[in-house]
């Protein structure tokens, strides 16, 4: 992915933003490698978390977990994420490492400056992954997932290269080098 960047300019850009879940190690890897880059919290895994602690806390069908966690994702739109984090924290137990409103908490609290989502919906930035994850369905997972389909590792990646090619218009350019296979030639008889 690093040198796919690389090879498209990124290392050049005057802007590169990154959208993803909250997982330490993807944040870790852009700080690596692209640390000029936008952080963004994927919007649907943050409100993810927060319909977690609703449920966590008021239950499954409860209208209460409704009404809290519809008021925690209106603050979180608006960038009030330390209001979240208030909201959240009472109920957490902090000497459960398992307790999903703690994880909760947490992945707030180290994800609050990737969450400022009215500053990056003002810069016109993506702040969801849907459209990237239903590329991802529509050009790998539609040809590798058919019915009785079976790959090595190798292969499957030779396939999603080819489909990625084809699909961003690259299909034509990278025909063009390829050299021409040998011809047998036999004698006119």
């Amino acid at each position: 992915m690093y040198l796919t960047g690389l090879e498209r300019g990124a290392d050049k850009a005057k802007e590169l933003i990154f959208v993803a879940d909250g997982a330490l190690w993807i944040w870790k890897w852009v700080e690596e490698h692209f640390p000029r880059a936008v952080q963004i919290v994927d919007w649907y895994h943050a409100a993810e978390r927060i319909w977690e602690v609703a449920h966590a806390v008021y239950g499954e069908d409860s209208d209460l977990a409704v009404i809290w966690a519809e008021k925690r994702i209106t603050a979180l739109w608006k960038g009030a994420v330390d209001e979240v984090l208030a909201a959240i924290e009472p109920h957490a137990d902090f000497e459960n490492p398992d307790d999903p409103v703690r994880q909760a908490a947490v992945y707030f609290r180290n994800n609050r400056h990737r969450m400022r989502y009215p500053e990056f919906r003002k810069e016109g930035y993506q702040i969801g992954s849907g459209t990237i994850e239903s590329g991802c369905k529509r050009i790998i997972g539609a040809r590798l997932k058919q019915a009785g389909m079976t790959w090595t590792v190798d292969g499957a990646r030779q396939v999603i290269k080819a489909r990625a090619m084809f699909f961003s218009g690259e299909w034509d350019d990278f025909c063009a080098q390829q050299r021409p296979s040998r011809q047998a030639y036999g004698s006119a008889a």
